[in-house]
């Protein structure tokens, strides 16, 4: 048995540190751990994401009113301020499974992906994710003028996955991986403080100049 002494010259309380204010983003996302993030209105249709503690998962969901026909809106765009202090991926979630938006959060040491499917019990006793597995469900997208851009159907067909019902069902901002010990901050991101700015996840048809390029693949 070890017997611990401590000293300290004085003691300030934080009684707010861990104060989580009434929502008021007034958005169609939520935080997935109630407590663990704060909302609030950015202006521009965006909204304001503030983590409340460090380290772990702090993961944002948007879960749409009915599920998004991919036939018709196969292309998917979402406008992110994100800054190097913050580390998240987005997690779509399909008919067909989840799937991956690599955001520059890493993608080592998942155990499994921040989507409804894999919220059943303790994620810690779940087997590590192969790099191979994690990047056959990755999508690519591309970064344009302050939005990320998917075209989820055609990466999907990369894949061999093709119906004409494929639908969305929601879409998470998260970190699973375990990159640089990025769960417990051990790269400097996702500390107690940190913000990023979101707005609402559009899918829509794709634009004139990529259907052409499309056109002559």
């Amino acid at each position: 048995m070890a017997k611990v002494s401590s000293v300290a010259d004085s003691v300030t309380w934080a009684p707010d540190v861990l104060y989580v204010a009434q929502d008021k983003g007034q958005s169609g996302w939520q935080p997935v751990i109630t407590d663990a993030l704060t909302l609030a209105p950015a202006g521009g249709g965006m909204t304001r994401v503030r983590l409340t503690t460090g380290c772990g998962v702090h993961a944002l969901r948007y879960v749409f009113r009915t599920p998004v026909p991919l036939s018709a809106s196969p292309q998917f765009r979402l406008s992110l301020r994100i800054s190097k202090t913050v580390a998240v991926n987005a997690f779509l979630e399909t008919s067909v499974g989840d799937f991956l938006l690599d955001l520059g959060a890493g993608m080592e040491g998942m155990k499994a992906f921040a989507t409804p499917s894999n919220e059943r019990g303790e994620c810690f006793q779940l087997p590590t994710m192969s790099q191979a597995d994690v990047e056959k469900q990755s999508l690519a997208v591309e970064r344009r003028d302050g939005q990320v851009v998917c075209d989820v159907q055609a990466e999907l067909a990369k894949r061999g996955i093709w119906a004409e019902d494929i639908t969305v069902l929601s879409l998470t901002l998260g970190q699973t991986s375990n990159t640089d010990y990025a769960l417990a901050a051990g790269d400097g991101r996702n500390l107690a403080g940190a913000t990023y700015e979101v707005g609402e996840p559009v899918f829509g048809p794709r634009s004139r100049d990529e259907k052409k390029d499309r056109g002559h693949e």
